[in-house]
């Protein structure tokens, strides 16, 4: 089930990450060549043995400039759309290994000089590592036990034009791998790093980009109907339980980039049968479990792509133990002007719970 989901997730980035590139008509390639250096996160005391010396990772990216064929990319100052490879070396061979990442991303330019250029590269796909959790042979890799991992990337990055078509780049990148608890042990892996790199424009380096006259935002209320289904454990090695839920979403649009939310959230968890059971807590009936809740949010629109994090409140949770506070980070893809696609990450307090996948249907707009 996890090759899945995790493929699922994988194909969707992949999508989108095409989707967007075969829309414009232009031709202007920038490749980039990164060499990285840095230390693993300790983010629980459980974890700290794993941390045997300072990973390195190289990077390559094709990443393709937009001109502002649309008006989402003039919105957001002609951001690049690419792809990146990664390998890293996570400096304990024994316990961790290596991992190799395929990550989708957008890098948006933070300022207008052409000369020396600040970027935020934003991007999320897969990470696989031939090194995981046994409990016979790696009983103390706690932060991974699954093959296939999400991958999150963050990337500060600042461009130096040596000539019109060749740049280097230093930056600081965040790294993140987890599996959403779809199997246990799942502390994580965070990396942090120093990069830099050699960047090659590739095309036409004197095509300039069009500015157009851009429409007010939309001053309608969207109302959306979400429906999702994740799957997580409890523990190593044991069983699979799935978690459903279905969302109410209210959204208003504040700018042309971003929007403002509430919602209702129903979730039923079936793995709090077990774990209730395990903290002597018993229920006679299994609507016992339901957990409603309310929740705000903030969505950040990219074209047919909603970035949103999410704070929620359940009305009703009998797992003391997670409280009553929850978040959600994730993405929404719009296939047209009603049809949703949904993946979330399901937090408590930045421990994850489970990955939530699904589709939704805007009501109104």
């Amino acid at each position: 089930m996890i090759q899945r989901f995790t493929t699922l997730l994988f194909f969707s980035l992949i999508i989108m990450s095409q989707n967007i590139i075969a829309q414009e008509n232009s031709s202007v390639f920038r490749a980039d060549f990164r060499g990285h250096y840095g230390f693993i996160m300790v983010h629980r005391e459980n974890m700290s043995h794993l941390v045997k010396g300072h990973p390195y990772m190289l990077e390559f990216s094709l990443s393709k400039a937009t001109f502002g064929e649309k008006p989402w990319q003039q919105l957001y100052n002609f951001p690049e759309m690419g792809i990146a490879f990664v390998y890293a070396n996570l400096a304990n061979k024994k316990q961790l290994g290596n991992v190799y990442s395929i990550i989708p991303n957008l890098n948006f330019k933070l300022n207008k000089s052409e000369a020396c250029t600040m970027w935020l590269r934003i991007g999320a796909g897969l990470g696989y590592f031939p090194t995981t959790f046994d409990v016979l042979t790696n009983h103390k890799n706690l932060a991974v036990s699954s093959h296939l991992n999400g991958a999150v990337n963050f990337v500060l990055l600042n461009r130096i034009r040596l000539t019109r078509k060749i740049s280097i780049e230093n930056g600081l990148a965040f790294t993140h791998f987890s599996n959403g608890a779809y199997k246990m042990p799942n502390l994580g892996v965070n990396i942090v790093t120093l990069n830099t790199g050699l960047s090659m424009l590739i095309g036409d380096d004197k095509k300039t980009a069009v500015k157009s006259p851009l429409l007010p935002h939309s001053k309608t209320l969207d109302i959306s109907v979400i429906g999702t289904m994740g799957i997580k454990a409890l523990e190593a090695e044991g069983e699979k339980y799935s978690v459903y839920s279905m969302r109410i979403l209210f959204d208003k649009a504040i700018s042309r980039k971003s929007a403002l939310g509430t919602g209702f959230d129903l979730v039923y968890n079936t793995s709090l049968f077990d774990k209730l059971v395990y903290d002597s807590i018993f229920i006679q009936k299994k609507s016992a479990i339901l957990q409603p809740g309310i929740n705000l949010s903030y969505t950040l629109n990219i074209n047919k792509l909603s970035l949103f994090i999410n704070q929620g409140l359940y009305l009703n949770n009998v797992d003391v133990r997670s409280g009553i506070i929850y978040h959600r980070l994730g993405f929404k893809y719009k296939f047209n002007n009603r049809l949703i696609a949904n993946i979330t990450l399901k937090t408590h307090f930045g421990i994850a719970d489970h990955f939530e996948y699904g589709i939704g249907y805007t009501l109104k707009r």
